[in-house]
């Protein structure tokens, strides 16, 4: 009887193991792997980039939109995200009314389920460039969260939210009349005026 149990346990144990994926750090835990003749197990592997997904029980998320918040470094980033997966952020800092831009991003945004990636490439005011990825998670229009890894520097974290529409809507048509007109505004490199 005892022997019945202990294999009713066991079949019971890995009947429940699952993968399971953490977004914030990219890595993948895998209760066994076979490889051949060996048996690996409580593997955990760093996931470099998804390359297909089959069905999911997650409803694919979208990135798409205006987000804003910001990273545990404590600077502010701004992201537009386009439908096709191309993106652009601000980050930098608040002083006084003037926002001073200390990198700008460009790159390509995809979602499988709810997990979000990026690759990109940060520019900064001096002319030089470095390659950065992203990994985290994300809740249509409502939160983008995740890690991101630049060449160079440490990981940062982020956490972003939709701009409030009242200051700008995603969602609503362009329209020419909102930016007609005169711009004016500072480089801080220089005193000139734009």
């Amino acid at each position: 009887m005892k022997k019945i149990l202990l294999i009713c346990a066991l079949l019971a144990s890995n009947t429940y193991a699952v993968d399971s994926y953490n977004a914030s750090n990219g890595q993948l835990t895998i209760p066994s792997v076979n490889v051949g003749t060996a048996t690996y197990n409580n593997v955990v592997i760093t996931v470099g980039s998804i390359l297909s997904v089959g069905a999911s029980s997650v409803p694919n998320q979208t990135g798409e939109g205006l987000w804003t918040g910001a990273l545990n470094s404590g600077y502010t980033i701004n992201a537009l995200i386009l439908e096709n997966g191309e993106y652009y952020t601000t980050i930098g800092q608040t002083s006084g009314n003037n926002f001073i831009v200390s990198a700008f991003d460009y790159g390509n945004y995809i979602t499988v389920g709810n997990v979000g990636q990026s690759y990109f490439r940060e520019f900064y005011p001096n002319g030089t460039s470095n390659l950065g990825s992203g990994i985290g998670q994300v809740n249509t229009g409502v939160s983008l969260t995740g890690t991101v890894a630049i060449q160079g520097y440490n990981a940062v974290t982020l956490n972003l939210t939709p701009f409030t529409t009242s200051s700008y809507n995603y969602n609503q048509a362009a329209n020419i009349n909102d930016i007609t007109g005169s711009w004016s505004g500072y480089f801080f490199a220089s005193s000139n005026l734009l």
